[in-house]
């Protein structure tokens, strides 16, 4: 049984949405359930502190108890004591991420805006990180960046040949960032930067990425508070569905 985390935490971001956003991505996805889908278990994580470190102790807590395949966010933050949890097992476990934002800023607290930079400097975590559009040359060393310019210029296939490379046969750990969606496709997330993927784009990113079997991933950063009638959510479905299909 697939075991989805659903981690309703927006505890160190300037905009609040993205933690009652994770219950509505649950829904989105069961909707794409079928008759043949395997059968799915959901833990349920809302967690109200501001502490970011006392947040991670009790994700890490859950995601070491619970075994998980998916997480649904809550904002980014989430990502650093998931990919806490499962490097324990997987000491050589690379990561690699889909987001407009670099979030590996030379800061000197974790938080979602500087977790993958906490992620190399505590972890090693091995990180990639496809779409970045925004500060790019303020990202701390540690981290490989794809810049969404560079994504244009070479175009999809080369950049899933990077990532493909990358990954080199390790067990590794797929982040996606809603953000790294044009604002156009999805405005709604918490930090929207114009120039990102399309809805068809990011679904064949996923979608092969999907196929190489990550180890477990997760879907963060939507902000049901941005979309009160839920036509961006409806969207996401082609992406919600490859995500079905790979938890079955």
């Amino acid at each position: 049984m697939a075991r989805v985390l659903v981690a309703g935490y927006d505890g160190t971001s300037r905009v609040p949405g993205t933690s009652d956003g994770a219950a509505r991505l649950w829904s989105a996805l069961s909707e794409q359930k079928t008759a043949a889908t395997a059968p799915w278990e959901r833990v349920f994580i809302r967690e109200d502190s501001k502490s970011s470190l006392i947040t991670c102790r009790k994700i890490k807590a859950r995601a070491d108890a619970a075994r998980f395949k998916l997480a649904l966010g809550g904002e980014h933050l989430i990502t650093f004591p998931l990919i806490e949890s499962l490097q324990r097992a997987e000491p050589k476990l690379r990561l690699v991420v889909l987001d407009a934002h670099h979030d590996a800023y030379d800061y000197p607290l974790l938080t979602h805006f500087s977790l993958f930079h906490f992620l190399w400097e505590e972890l090693k975590i091995p990180t990639l990180i496809v779409g970045v559009r925004h500060e790019v040359e303020k990202a701390a060393p540690g981290c490989q960046l794809v810049p969404m310019s560079t994504v244009r210029a070479q175009g999809i296939e080369a950049t899933l040949a990077r990532v493909q490379a990358f990954t080199e046969g390790a067990p590794f750990y797929l982040s996606v960032d809603l953000d790294v969606l044009d604002p156009s496709a999805l405005p709604a997330v918490s930090d929207p930067i114009p120039g990102g993927l399309s809805i068809a784009e990011l679904g064949s990113v996923v979608d092969t990425i999907l196929g190489w079997r990550p180890l477990a991933m997760d879907l963060v950063e939507y902000n049901g508070v941005r979309d009160p009638g839920g036509q961006a959510l409806r969207g996401l479905q082609p992406i919600l569905r490859s995500v079905a299909q790979w938890l079955s």
